[in-house]
Formats: C-alpha cells, sequence, structure tokens
C-alpha cells in the first residue's frame, strides 16, 4: 500500500487512478459503476477519496481504490457537481492537492479531445 501523500489522484472518464508522484507510473485504477465514461470530479481528505459523477458519489481508499461507499444521489441529477467540505476549504494542503487534481483532470480532458 501506498501513502496516500505520495499519490496523485486523477478522475476521468468514469474512473480514479492513483499515479505515484515520484515516478508518474500508476499504483491502482477504479471504475465507478454506473458513470459511464463522464467526468469525475474529486477530493482528498484524510484517507478518502470522494468522486462524484453522473449522479453517484462514492468514497475510496485513498492507498487502494476499494470502494468503501456508494450514495446514488436520488433526485439531485446528473450534471456537473462539486465537492467540498469545510476542512477543505480551510486546510490549505487541502487546497493546494485538489487545485493539483483539478489541473490534471484538465489536462487529460484536453489532450483526450
Amino acid at each position: 500500500m501506498k501513502n496516500p501523500d505520495d499519490l496523485l489522484y486523477v478522475g476521468t472518464h468514469g474512473h480514479v487512478t492513483a499515479i505515484g508522484k515520484q515516478r508518474g507510473r500508476k499504483v491502482w485504477s477504479t471504475s465507478l459503476p454506473n458513470t459511464g465514461y463522464d467526468i469525475v470530479t474529486l477530493l482528498v481528505e484524510d484517507d478518502a477519496v470522494y468522486a462524484i459523477s453522473k449522479g453517484y458519489l462514492f468514497a475510496l481508499d485513498a492507498s487502494t481504490g476499494h470502494i468503501m461507499w456508494k450514495n446514488d444521489l436520488k433526485g439531485l441529477g446528473h450534471g456537473y457537481s462539486t465537492l467540498a467540505t469545510t476542512r477543505a476549504a480551510t486546510d490549505p494542503s487541502t487546497t493546494i492537492k485538489a487545485k493539483a487534481a483539478r489541473t490534471t483532470q484538465a489536462a487529460a480532458s484536453a489532450a483526450s479531445s
């Protein structure tokens, strides 16, 4: 198992992938059920990666990618979504991680276009 602080998380096309920061190698990849090939928004906090896509919210173990739980968010729609916590909004290290994940996601989307 990798230390979550040593990983970069990428959410794209219905998947979440963890990449090792040192060598850029894939550590794990998890397909998010029922999300198809849709955009994935991520929030990393403590030892969890929270992913939202196509109206489904997931909590993944940050070290292994194992889906710990899923919420169908019934009645909330399937459009673009964001994630936030009070800690993520005030903890500078969490904000930096979120910005890095968004930058990586934007780069991956641009490369696939």
